[in-house]
């Protein structure tokens, strides 16, 4: 049997409302379901232009970051 490590990665998905066009961002996880693979939404870190504005995206991209060196 091979045991794999999940898969962890922010999904960008683009959603039209109207005229205008939303980016969201989320961290998902690559699920196997039989043949399959999908795609599990952990957490949903929200719009991306809310996040740019806020300051945040800068703050989860530095946590990400820190995460992947350890």
């Amino acid at each position: 049997m091979l045991l794999v490590e999940p898969a962890v990665f922010v999904k960008t998905t683009r959603r039209r409302r109207g005229d205008k066009v939303y980016e969201c961002l989320s961290l998902v996880e690559s699920v196997r379901d039989g043949p399959k693979t999908r795609h599990r939404t952990l957490l949903r870190l929200g719009e991306v232009t809310a996040l740019r504005e806020s300051g945040q995206l800068e703050r989860i991209v530095a946590a990400l970051e820190s995460h992947l060196r350890e």
